[in-house]
């Protein structure tokens, strides 16, 4: 959630505004300090329509509805079933924040020496609008991505078993297993895009935790026992790690025959 922002506002009354102030605005005072946000827009937009130059109605109205914003601005983690709805949530919210620059920058060309109206439209920028577009681009991706996945996603890989290289798969799912042609083994691929690694340095054997954004949607986690320092994996790079079955047990290992980062295009079985 956004960080809170504590807007003293300043400004002039003229002699004109006076009885729209105590009509309207001592009343939309008294909502807003209730948390009535809206309900005090309201009322301040019928002292707007008599006088849409009216400095203390612009600010007053800024002020509201950034708060009503600032006070609504948490959303549950992305989900295939939610995306739609934050998406929906989260652009009404921008609109609301453009809103309240745009009635800022009204009440700046009548008093633009007004230090307070400032102060709120820059935090607005670099804050809740910058909190909001992001979370608009996120859920367009993941939106893209699983689009993505519903028909699914071509991957070129290399066999664990006979070593084939160019083997194409057609990627649905994170977690899948797939045959290889040349070979006709079953082999097991976990792919997904870093949100984050650790222990990817250091000689002596420790864990590897690479944390990975599922392609449909989630979070999914690799961990291997390591005592090698070359690799690097970092957010937001695109990688497979593939399994291979054991001669004995016939189950997967639990650690990877190697892992491919088609981002930076590099393959690595020194693990």
């Amino acid at each position: 959630m956004t960080m809170e922002f504590q807007a003293k506002m300043s400004f002039s009354i003229s002699d004109e505004d006076k009885k729209l102030y105590d009509k309207y605005g001592i009343p939309a005072i008294e909502l807003a300090n209730d948390g009535e946000f809206l309900a005090a827009v309201k009322l301040i937009d019928k002292i707007l329509k008599q006088n849409p130059k009216c400095e203390f109605a612009l600010l007053l109205k800024a002020n509201y509805l950034f708060n009503h914003v600032n006070h609504n601005l948490e959303f549950d983690e992305i989900s295939p079933e939610s995306i739609d709805k934050i998406r929906k949530q989260a652009e009404g919210f921008k609109e609301q924040l453009e809103e309240c620059i745009n009635l800022i920058n009204k009440a700046l060309k009548i008093n633009p020496k007004n230090k307070d109206a400032k102060g709120l439209k820059d935090f607005i920028e670099k804050n809740s609008l910058k909190e909001v577009n992001n979370l608009i681009k996120s859920a367009k991706d993941t939106k893209q991505r699983l689009s993505k996945s519903s028909s699914g996603m071509d991957a070129k890989v290399i066999c664990p078993y006979c070593k084939k290289e160019d083997v194409m798969i057609k990627v649905k799912k994170t977690n899948d297993e797939y045959n290889c042609p040349n070979c006709n083994k079953t082999f097991l691929a976990i792919i997904g895009e870093v949100r984050g690694a650790r222990g990817l340095g250091g000689y002596v054997a420790h864990t590897v935790t690479i944390r990975l954004r599922n392609i449909e949607g989630g979070e999914s986690v690799i961990n291997y026992y390591s005592g090698y320092q070359g690799n690097e994996f970092r957010s937001g790079d695109m990688i497979g790690a593939i399994y291979k079955k054991g001669w004995l047990s016939g189950g997967y290992g639990s650690k990877p025959a190697y892992i491919i980062n088609w981002t930076t295009g590099l393959y690595s079985d020194k693990l």
